[in-house]
């Protein structure tokens, strides 16, 4: 729309305006609500607009000649018969009320469905919108429920400009906000296509409740009771995910522009380092965080890896601290490409397994429970999980290390397992942790740490007596988030819990509270010619059948005569259908 309406202001900064452009778009609805009423108030009682504004209940409402005229003159034009599709708000807007409406769903249907529309997408639509309502009109020819084009409508229509203008935009979110649509503008995040098929209510059914489900699994390894479908031990879940943790990447973000020769590359030189450590790290559904294994690209393990934390600080001493709920051990594996492999994957099973009789003993020893065998272990489909030496220790109910393992489906962790919930917050504890060494760093030696390799990352897990800083491993979770996290996969407190999952960017979302579609019209047409056929079981040429004839051809008459009389329906017309990822 290229009309400026009397409460839109000039536009700053996009987010500081946003409440801004609410409250006025809402103020405007209230307006344009009450100048429908001065209008029919007046229609009613047969007096002009300005005799309406002079009445006592429309006197200091704010409305003018030029916001209530032209909605009188409307329902003059249609006679005693008041319009029932209100069509706009205000007669400059470009798409109807009901269209907008339409719009809105659309977009809102596609983002759910993880295929987003951006500015360009969304004028493409408007403009078919447009153009279905005038191809509407013409089949109509113009008549009853028809709604022409405005001026600005034409406009955009024959516009070959791909955008609408920013204005539209302007008003469009603030005024569907104002007509109760939760619909806002933001930034998309990237997510794998194969991921996003995922994400549907079937995949939630299969990990729980399928024949290899995640419940089937509990109760064959005797960890839930069969009846009640209650975890009797919550020790006896747990939950292990590798993460890679860049040693000491740049930050993300624009890089600036630098002058440089023409034609020429240019290149910077920094101390960062690119390589990546893998983070392997395991809790149970109690709230307890076992030990961390770093999978390390180096030829060698070395002394220059062990790290001496502040005297009284945390340190990783093989012991079980029941208080703080932690395992208290750090695993170094070596691989040549610093991910995990079969070889470092079934070391890491073999120290859990020690870990889990620790904290069992330690149980015990302050008068607790044992930790029964086996346990259940779940994980994403890793390539390290399915050597035949893993499958031997850790599968079946007599396996060597006491230690079942379940596996979700392939590109489902991100809402089935309860470590990615919280393995943002690993990557930004480390990342505080290591801009406080480099300042510790620079404050002790008075210069800047050029050298930040693999020795400085595990100071910065493990803590450095040097510098005074403990650990960030110690700190970076608590039993609290732990089970909190386990809640978000759908496991909560010992039931299982699907409900529990954010449904939000699921594919299949459930149709939304008053947003269904109306029913399409029925496309059945009824040919005259078979209607003026005589009926069965009559003479042809009689007084009785000649007079159903009439009654059957007056009742067709009047079916299109309502149909040509009906309001525009935008999703008759070929409304805007939501895309949706593939599955």
């Amino acid at each position: 729309s290229r009309t400026r309406s009397p409460t839109a202001k000039k536009s700053g900064s996009a987010t500081g305006n946003i409440a801004a452009n609410d409250a006025a778009a809402r103020e405007l609805a209230e307006r344009r609500k009450l100048a429908r009423a001065a209008a029919a108030w007046a229609f009613e009682n047969k007096v002009g607009s300005k005799a309406a504004l002079k009445d006592e209940q429309f006197k200091d409402s704010g409305l003018t000649y030029n916001m209530v005229q032209p909605l009188l003159k409307e329902l003059k034009e249609g006679g005693t018969k008041q319009r029932v599709d209100a069509p706009r708000d205000h007669h400059c807007q470009v798409l109807t009320n009901a269209e907008r409406v339409k719009l809105a769903e659309w977009i809102m249907g596609c983002a759910a469905g993880q295929v987003p529309k951006d500015r360009t997408e969304i004028s493409a639509k408007v403009k078919e919108m447009l153009r279905a309502r005038n191809a509407a009109n013409k089949r109509r020819k113009w008549r009853g429920g028809c709604i022409r084009l405005n001026d600005q409508e034409v406009v955009v229509v024959q516009s070959r400009e791909p955008q609408l203008t920013h204005t539209f935009f302007q008003r469009f979110y603030p005024w569907c906000r104002a007509h109760g649509i939760q619909i806002d503008t933001g930034v998309e995040r990237s997510q794998d296509e194969k991921r996003a098929a995922k994400m549907t209510e079937a995949t939630v059914e299969r990990h729980f409740h399928g024949e290899f489900g995640l419940e089937a699994e509990l109760i064959d390894a005797g960890v839930m009771d069969p009846v009640t479908k209650v975890i009797a031990d919550p020790r006896r879940v747990l939950n292990s995910d590798e993460t890679p943790q860049p040693i000491d990447a740049p930050q993300k973000g624009r890089r600036p522009k630098l002058g440089k020769a023409q034609g020429k590359t240019v290149r910077k030189a920094t101390t960062t380092s690119k390589e990546t450590a893998s983070v392997n790290m395991a809790w149970d559904l109690s709230g307890f965080l076992y030990g961390v294994q770093l999978v390390l690209k180096l030829k060698e393990l070395h002394n220059g890896l062990v790290a001496k934390p502040p005297p009284g600080a945390p340190c990783f001493d093989d012991q079980v601290d029941l208080a703080r709920k932690q395992m208290r051990t750090c695993t170094l594996s070596r691989t040549s490409d610093g991910m995990q492999t079969q070889e470092s994957f079934i070391q890491y099973l073999e120290q859990l397994d020690r870990e889990i009789t620790a904290h069992s003993d330690a149980a015990v020893a302050a008068d607790g429970e044992p930790i029964e065998r086996p346990v259940v272990l779940c994980l994403d489909n890793h390539a390290s999980r399915y050597s035949e030496e893993v499958l031997k220790a850790a599968s079946g109910q007599s396996s060597r290390l006491g230690i079942r393992l379940f596996t979700e489906e392939p590109q489902t962790s991100g809402f089935l397992q309860s470590l990615d919930q919280y393995n943002a917050t690993f990557h930004r504890r480390y990342n505080q942790g290591r801009d406080t060494y480099k300042a510790a760093y620079k404050a002790r030696y008075k210069v800047d740490c050029t050298s930040y390799g693999m020795v400085e990352f595990i100071k910065v897990l493990a803590g450095d007596a040097e510098l005074g800083l403990p650990g960030v491993w110690f700190s970076w979770a608590n039993p609290f988030d732990i089970v909190t996290a386990w809640r978000r996969v759908g496991i909560a407190g010992n039931v299982l819990a699907p409900e529990c999952i954010d449904r939000r960017e699921f594919i299949d979302q459930p149709a939304a509270a008053g947003s269904s579609a109306s029913p399409a019209r029925s496309t059945t047409r009824k040919r005259a010619a078979d209607l003026a056929k005589t009926p069965d079981g009559m003479v042809s040429g009689s007084l009785e059948s000649e007079k159903a004839k009439v009654a059957r051809l007056k009742e067709h008459a009047e079916e299109l005569e309502a149909l040509l009389d009906a309001p525009f329906d935008p999703t008759a017309a070929g409304g805007p259908v939501a895309d949706a990822a593939k599955r």
